[in-house]
Formats: C-alpha cells, sequence, structure tokens
C-alpha cells in the first residue's frame, strides 16, 4: 500500500530517527547529505547503493519511506524492506523499535499455512516468540502480533481502494475470510484482531457509526491500556459533536483512562462528557471538585475549562 506522508518531514524525520538509534558501524556507506542529495536525483544509482550494501539501516528505512511518500518505484519497497532486516544485527532484531518500521511503513502477505514464508520478519518473531515475549514483555509482544495480524488482513482493503469500492457486505465477507484464518492460527488474538480490523477497515465513523464506535468500544474496553490514546478517541466524539449514545461510549474511554493514569484533564473531558449525555449536575460536581487542580501553565486546558462552563450554562 501507498502512504501519503508530508514530504517536507521526511528529511527532519530521518534525523532525528537516525538520532534516537544507534548507527550501525559500517565501512564506506555514504554520508548523509550525500544519500538525501541521491534519493532527489538518482533513485536507480541509490537502489543499486542499497542492493551493494552501502547504505546503512536507517538509510534504508528513510528511502523506503520516501519511495512510499512520492509513490514512485513501488518495486523497491520490497526489496528494501528485506535488505533492511539482512542488515539488522541480532541484538537490533530485538529492539522493537527497529520491527516498529515494518508495521507502519511496509507489510506483505502471509502465506499462513505454509509458516509465513511470505514474510521473513513475522516468520522470525513467531519462530522466536519466548525470546521476543522475554524481551519486550507480554503486553508488547501481544500488540505487535495483534497490529501485525490487523496489517495483514488490511491487505485486501488496500487492493479495494479503487473507484470501486466494495459494499459493506462485500467488506464483512472478506473481513470474515480472513479471520477464519487467524482464529485457526491465532485464537487467542482473534478477539483484538477482529475489533480493530472492524472499525478499521469494514465500518466507517461517519457512514456506519454505531458498528464503527461498537467494535472500537470492544477494542477500547478489552484491549487499549495507553491512557492517552483512550483521551483522545474520547475527546474527537465531542470535537466531531457526536450522539449521546456515542458519548456514553466515550464516558467509558475516559474512565477507564483515569483509572490507569488519574489527570485533571481526564476529569475535565469526563465532565464534558456527562454533559454531553444529560448528567449536568454530575458534570458540575465534577468540575468543582479538588480533582480538577489545573496547572497554571496550561493555557490550552484553561480555555477549554472555560468554554466547558460556557456550554453549562447555556443548558441551564
Amino acid at each position: 500500500m501507498l502512504y501519503k506522508h508530508f514530504i517536507a518531514a521526511l528529511a527532519v524525520a530521518f534525523l532525528c530517527f537516525i538520532g534516537t538509534i544507534a548507527a550501525q558501524t559500517k565501512i564506506d556507506t555514504l554520508p548523509e547529505k550525500e544519500f538525501l542529495k541521491l534519493l532527489e536525483t538518482d533513485d536507480k544509482q541509490a537502489f543499486a547503493l542499497a542492493q551493494g550494501k552501502k547504505l546503512t539501516v536507517e538509510q534504508l528505512a528513510f528511502f523506503a519511506r520516501h519511495q512510499l511518500a512520492h509513490q514512485r518505484n513501488p518495486q523497491y519497497v520490497s526489496a528494501l524492506y528485506h535488505l533492511y532486516w539482512e542488515q539488522l544485527s541480532p541484538v537490533e532484531r530485538m529492539d522493537y523499535e527497529y520491527l516498529r518500521f515494518f508495521q507502519e511503513f511496509y507489510y506483505v502477505p502471509v502465506d499462513f499455512d505454509n509458516q509465513y514464508k511470505n514474510d521473513s520478519v513475522f516468520k522470525h518473531v513467531m519462530d522466536n516468540q519466548n525470546e521476543y515475549k522475554t524481551a519486550w514483555g507480554e503486553a508488547l509482544y501481544s500488540k505487535y502480533i495483534c497490529n501485525q495480524l490487523t496489517n495483514i488482513c488490511k491487505i485486501w482493503e488496500a487492493k479495494n481502494d479503487t473507484n470501486n469500492k466494495p459494499s459493506i457486505t462485500e467488506k464483512e465477507k472478506q473481513a470474515e475470510a480472513c479471520l477464519v484464518k487467524i482464529k485457526q492460527h491465532f485464537p487467542l488474538y482473534e478477539p483484538q484482531v477482529r475489533a480493530q480490523l472492524y472499525f478499521l477497515c469494514v465500518y466507517d465513523a461517519h457512514r456506519q457509526p454505531e458498528k464503527h464506535y461498537f467494535w472500537f468500544n470492544k477494542y477500547a474496553l478489552n484491549h487499549l491500556n495507553d491512557p492517552d490514546k483512550l483521551y483522545h478517541a474520547s475527546k474527537q466524539l465531542i470535537l466531531y459533536g457526536k450522539e449521546k449514545k456515542f458519548c456514553k461510549y466515550g464516558l467509558k474511554w475516559v474512565e477507564k483512562a483515569i483509572k490507569i493514569k488519574p489527570h485533571y484533564t481526564h476529569y475535565i473531558l469526563k465532565a464534558h462528557l456527562l454533559l454531553r449525555t444529560g448528567k449536568k449536575r454530575q458534570a458540575i460536581r465534577l468540575l468543582n471538585s479538588p480533582k480538577i487542580q489545573l496547572d497554571s501553565e496550561d493555557f490550552l486546558t484553561m480555555i477549554y475549562l472555560q468554554r466547558l462552563w460556557q456550554e453549562i450554562a447555556k443548558k441551564e
């Protein structure tokens, strides 16, 4: 699948990437300035250098992103994907930050019945799952596997990304066909992948909101444990003026975020969702509680809180 990233941010992202992950010690690799210039002038020569192992893994990753962003030479991306993996050291292959590249920017079809032979990275993780669980912990390992399986299923969505888009019924059938394989080979992860697949690929938040939020709610309550993501998902319901029935979902998400990480912004959002679900007195009580202690420099939240009080006043 081709991704449309903001081109202007690529160079900055590349410099940040090489600054946060230690560069490989390698002889005769291309200096960064020459590499960036070459990408703009001669993709073919840059690809030849990649094949000759004259680029670092950071440069290979950036090269792949660059091709995707510009939507050119898609045939290079698969090769760069494999070259990147081949050049990683055994220690780097156990580092989650390196493997995130494969989930965020590129993925390939996996042949479940033939031990994932099409995807050497996924096969390696599965063949060494005990080592990865030890290195990453169960939660991070599960997140990786579920995201990878969801990406695999999303390939059918990429193939259908044309003017002749499939109907909801066709999408449901395609999703279920993929989930049959997931359940057969990865029964432990099937519920999470099912929820992710349905709210990401099958049901649109604007066209099929009831089913979209039904599945996202299942995902959020059972599998999402990042308080910031729970908070932002809840806030989207406010920003887009979603109906009362959907704000009730948001209340559950922000309450889960509060249990994980109590913060005044979470409580303010909970109050807003209480107001939107017809519980004005509870909202006022929460806003007047000691739980709302703002940082004196958090001006954006101050403005948000002022607007919330104005919204409450209009309902009196």
